[in-house]
């Protein structure tokens, strides 16, 4: 008698197969609807604290400095702070999901290749998962070893010199709250010391639905002159992770 798993054997390594062109079929999808995100949110609001962010990886800049100081994003669920983050890479940075995940670990980031992003976008990251890898967040110049356990059967290391890091969250804590657990003063100094945090108002998102969308547009929102509702000031990327000086629209 035939066995009924006979008619669903597979070919040693058939599995690998199908499961690498499920992952390349996804990442397509994902490209193609990156590609037209753009397009469909119209512009990114700037801010005075991005600006400061991105002034560390100008060129000459770059060049004096050990170490580098991250991005923090705040706003609530869908109010596109992860969006505005990768806008301001040209949409070129790699994102990871940082939930669910105990201990203070981070997520594999071995996806990161300098020649093809520009930067490291952390979506919904807490401030204990930033504690733990100081060294992978300050960008200093020495390689990090990552995913380290008692046998390192799992490790790897990347040079993350300069890599611009952006850290979305709703929740990220930088002063001590009644009810949770408090930090120490030095890990507070610490936080607050390498973290240059942009928020907006609680009415407000990270980008303008274009003029005509299903959104609205800008009318009505409240403006200030630093916090432009309709200016996008980016500067252009050059090389790997420079940039130039001077205002570029990303979007129009």
């Amino acid at each position: 008698m035939i066995s009924s798993s006979a008619g669903t054997h597979r070919p040693p390594g058939s599995e690998r197969v199908m499961a690498d062109e499920e992952e390349r079929a996804a990442k397509k999808l994902s490209d193609e609807v990156m590609a037209r995100l753009p397009g469909q949110l119209g512009r990114f609001r700037d801010h005075p604290q991005i600006q400061k962010f991105l002034a560390q990886f100008a060129r000459e800049g770059k060049r004096k400095a050990a170490r580098f100081k991250f991005l923090l994003l705040r706003g609530p669920s869908q109010s596109g702070k992860s969006l505005k983050a990768e806008s301001l890479f040209n949409f070129k940075a790699l994102r990871v999901n940082c939930q669910g995940l105990e201990g203070g670990a981070l997520p594999s980031i071995k996806e990161f290749v300098p020649k093809v992003h520009k930067a490291i976008i952390w979506d919904e990251i807490n401030h204990v998962q930033v504690l733990n890898n100081k060294l992978v967040f300050q960008s200093g110049p020495k390689p990090v070893t990552l995913a380290q356990s008692a046998c390192n059967a799992f490790s790897y290391t990347k040079m993350l010199y300069a890599v611009p890091h952006v850290l979305c969250s709703n929740d990220f804590r930088m002063e001590n709250t009644p009810g949770q657990k408090d930090l120490r003063e030095d890990e507070l100094d610490w936080l607050k010391s390498n973290i240059i945090e942009a928020s907006l108002p609680a009415d407000q998102k990270w980008y303008l639905p274009k003029a005509g969308s299903s959104g609205g547009s800008s009318k009505g929102k409240r403006c200030t002159p630093e916090l432009p509702c309709a200016d996008l000031i980016m500067p252009g990327l050059v090389g790997v992770h420079g940039f130039i000086s001077g205002p570029m629209p990303l979007i129009v």
